[in-house]
């Protein structure tokens, strides 16, 4: 076998087990999580109202996540198959980053670390095992930016076409969609970046020499979006009221700074962003399209932090590109003899590591490594990392960091694999058993999902429907005020509030049907089906 034969055939192996590898990682984790977070079943009762033809009024999201779900199959479940599709795109998102990083990235081998960076990812990885919209987008994202790259050097007036509607139909995803929107107009308008001056001196030659191609982009944008505006008026949107009351401090901006350095599944990341912050630059400036969406994105996360860590996911593969970079950069410089420099320049690898459990006990950052034997182990292995980042041994550090990333990825999908466990138990046992109003207070809809939103699309028509009643306090529970609500049940769940003590004991017009009781990693969680007996 020849040298390129055998070159080629270890290629197409690495990239087949790549993929290999994703999808079974994703198979193997595809149930495990118990129950969907609360904006997943909001993202599938849309869904459900999309296959009677109509939409909820009070639904901020907007609806092409939850037309695609609304795709199902009838005899198929709808987490299951909201699952399904994620893995899908989450499949095309890894073929369009592969695609992304051979225009970026020449070095096969380091090309391979990125695409091996993105499969383990732990905020991407976890993201992908929930139906939520972000990974979907992230899709769109990919696309519209593999495109423009693709057709840098002479954009046609059809192709801009196309950019503006996959931009168009991104904002039909997520709001962020705007911002992609306004990034590849930029990538469009300026597509090789030097410096800003140039961008502000040459902007009349710009316009006039790329009149045509902007306005037939406009138009593809515009052919989407204005019928999303009729449908729904994104300046009433519900999320413009939510920034309005955070705390904007600096403790935020420490969250945010904390949340983007340890992104990637090993401690050390940042400190070569910080080593390259001028190639880091470099590659942005001339991509100018990547670089306004990565600039605006930054943005929003800082002051939306409740999103914390997903909205990074859409800009993360921009993000690991100039790190591999970076990474690229330092392994393939000469070899020095130590000198007393050089563990001063590595310093702040250790600060980095150091950090780390700060950031988690501190800050509190759920996705910075949740269980302390993860969190251990994680530290751990910085150590050979910081080792073979010193000895420039490429391979042995690529190992390390992979398993580093598997690990800080595992941890968060295994600590949330369980929540809101009994409140899913307790709400399915009682839509297939219990007839009448019921009262409860979970606030991350599950219940609302099971009683009242699962079955909207059969068109069988159920005899149980719910509400969200407020019980965290005992005097809600009097018998007066859950007659005068009509509650014939009660489910009551300490899964929002483990310190929830009620006096059910000393109120015999409430009896205990069943009690779904769980210790999940230490804490009890536990919801009860209380029926109402209004003959007290």
């Amino acid at each position: 076998m020849s040298l390129l034969k055998r070159i080629t055939f270890n290629q197409q192996l690495f990239y087949g087990l790549l993929y290999a590898g994703f999808i079974l990682l994703h198979i193997l984790f595809f149930n495990i999580n118990a129950a969907e977070w609360g904006d997943s079943y909001r993202i599938l009762r849309a869904s459900e109202y999309i296959r009677l033809g109509t939409y909820p009024v009070d639904e901020k999201r907007p609806p092409l996540f939850s037309a695609i779900l609304a795709t199902r199959p009838a005899p198929v479940d709808q987490i299951f198959f909201g699952r399904a599709v994620l893995l899908v795109f989450s499949i095309l998102s890894l073929f369009l980053f592969e695609k992304i990083t051979r225009l970026f990235i020449k070095n096969e081998k380091y090309r391979k670390l990125t695409l091996a960076l993105f499969c383990l990812n732990p905020v991407l990885f976890y993201w992908s095992l929930r139906i939520y919209a972000d990974v979907p987008f992230m899709f769109f994202v990919l696309l519209a930016f593999y495109l423009l790259t693709r057709w840098k050097e002479k954009i046609s007036v059809t192709q801009a076409l196309v950019l503006g509607l996959i931009c168009g139909l991104s904002v039909w995803v997520r709001f962020e969609g705007y911002f992609l929107s306004l990034a590849i107009f930029v990538g469009i308008f300026y597509r090789n970046l030097k410096t800003f001056k140039d961008f502000f001196t040459k902007i009349v030659e710009y316009l006039k020499n790329n009149f045509v191609t902007l306005f037939a982009y406009g138009i593809g944008v515009a052919v989407v979006v204005i019928r999303f505006w009729v449908f729904r008026n994104p300046l009433n949107s519900s999320y413009f009221e939510e920034p309005g009351g955070r705390v904007y401090n600096i403790e935020m901006v420490l969250i945010f700074l904390a949340s983007l350095v340890y992104l990637f599944g090993f401690t050390s990341a940042g400190f070569f962003f910080i080593k390259d912050i001028k190639g880091t630059l470099k590659t942005l400036l001339e991509n100018p399209g990547i670089f306004a969406f990565v600039a605006l994105e930054l943005t929003l996360i800082l002051f939306w932090p409740a999103a914390l860590p997903r909205l990074f996911i859409p800009i993360l593969p921009f993000l690991l590109i100039p790190l591999t970079l970076a990474l690229e950069k330092h392994f393939e410089t000469s070899q020095k003899k130590f000198v007393l420099k050089d563990l001063i320049g590595l310093s702040p690898l250790f600060l980095l590591l150091i950090l780390v459990p700060l950031v988690r006990f501190y800050l509190k950052l759920q996705f910075v490594l949740i269980q302390k034997e993860f969190l251990l182990a994680v530290i751990l292995l910085q150590i050979p990392v910081i080792y073979f980042i010193y000895k420039k041994q490429f391979k042995a550090f690529a190992l390390f960091v992979c398993i580093s990333s598997l690990v800080w990825a595992l941890s968060p999908v295994y600590l949330h694999k369980d929540l809101y466990l009994s409140i899913k138990e307790a709400s399915e046992y009682t839509a297939a058993n219990v007839t009448g109003f019921v009262g409860y207070n979970d606030k991350s809809s599950v219940a609302d999902w099971y009683l009242n939103d699962k079955d909207l699309s059969s068109g069988t028509g159920s005899s149980l429907h719910g509400e969200y009643y407020y019980i965290e306090a005992n005097k809600n529970i009097e018998l007066s005020k859950l007659k005068a609500r009509g509650y014939d049940y009660l489910l009551l769940t300490n899964e929002h509030n483990t310190s929830t003590t009620l006096d059910i004991d000393k109120r015999p017009y409430l009896e205990v049907i069943k009690n779904f009781s769980y210790n999940i990693n230490g804490v009890k969680f536990f919801t009860l089906l209380l029926k109402v007996n209004k003959e007290y």
